[in-house]
């Protein structure tokens, strides 16, 4: 048996221990780092790359909001950045 299949069956018996990571270890006689290191590389070993995300582009913002201070603007979400910024720093 490979050392990934020896430690990913040793990491489900943990999982299904209810034991802490310590105590666990303690009764298997494994150090603690150790289970720490594979459930570590393991967990990375499984975890996609990538996730794919749905954009929904009916719901996509028509408008966003700003707030700086006590003052709220809500602005089309194509507005011009340079007028934007020119806004905005005049309410610094």
């Amino acid at each position: 048996m490979s050392k990934e299949k020896l430690w990913a069956k040793r990491i489900r018996a943990f999982e299904r221990s209810g034991l802490s990571r310590r105590a666990w270890c303690v009764q298997e006689k494994v150090q603690l780092s150790t289970l720490d290191y594979w459930r570590s590389r393991l967990r990375r070993a499984t975890e996609p790359a990538l996730v794919p995300v749905v954009v929904d582009s009916t719901s996509a913002a028509k408008e966003i909001e700003i707030r700086l201070g006590d003052v709220q603007m809500r602005l089309p979400v194509d507005v011009d950045a340079d007028w934007l910024c020119r806004v905005l720093r005049g309410l610094r």
